[in-house]
Parts: structure tokens; C-alpha cells; sequence
């Protein structure tokens, strides 16, 4: 009579997990948090000087228009009360940026 012996395995090493306990450690993990949208800014320009510049009230803000060429000139391109964007020298605006809903609001205001 002969006897079969079944192995319980095919030879493979059980990892060190399988033998503890196989619950997820799922509770350190910390949960990524959505980034916060940046607020959407543009940039204004307060007017300091109109020299010669019928189109410009002074202490108003401006809408400013980005131009990269004509900021390394040293103008900044403006939306001015003719209702066109025309260079004008950066040292006649203090530039800032504000929120876009405040710009929009103030701009108006003024």
C-alpha cells in the first residue's frame, strides 16, 4: 500500500504580512486635501502723473494690459477713458495687483 503525502505548498515563502494581521493599515495614510484655487488677480495701475495726457485723470485706476515688449521699453499698456489700450510711461502708474471681481469694481468706481 503505498501513501501519497499532499504538500500544503508549492514551495513559495509566505510574506511577512500574511501571517499577521491582514487588516489595511489604511488609517496612516493621510487623506491628500484638494488644493485651494489661487485667486485670479490683474494687474491696475493707479495714475501719479498725466502729463500732456488728455485721456488720463489723475488718482484714477487704470486697467493694465500685459505686453512684455513694451515693459522692458519701460511703457505699460493701458486702457485708458477713450476706451482704446495706448503705451504710456511706467513711471506715470503705481502698478498693483488685485482680485479680478475687485479690479472690475474699482476700475469702474472711478
Amino acid at each position: 500500500m503505498e501513501i501519497y503525502v499532499v504538500p500544503k505548498s508549492i514551495g513559495t515563502k509566505r510574506k511577512g504580512s500574511a501571517g499577521m494581521n491582514a487588516r489595511s493599515k489604511a488609517s496612516s495614510i493621510k487623506p491628500i486635501k484638494p488644493a485651494k484655487p489661487k485667486p485670479v488677480t490683474v494687474p491696475v495701475g493707479l495714475c501719479l502723473k498725466n502729463r500732456a495726457s488728455i485721456d488720463l485723470d489723475f488718482g484714477k485706476l487704470y486697467r493694465i494690459l500685459p505686453d512684455r515688449r513694451s515693459r522692458s521699453l519701460g511703457y505699460v499698456r493701458v486702457i485708458d477713458e477713450s476706451g482704446e489700450d495706448y503705451l504710456y510711461p511706467d513711471s506715470y502708474f503705481r502698478i498693483m495687483r488685485l482680485d479680478a471681481k475687485v479690479a472690475k469694481q474699482l476700475v469702474q468706481l472711478s
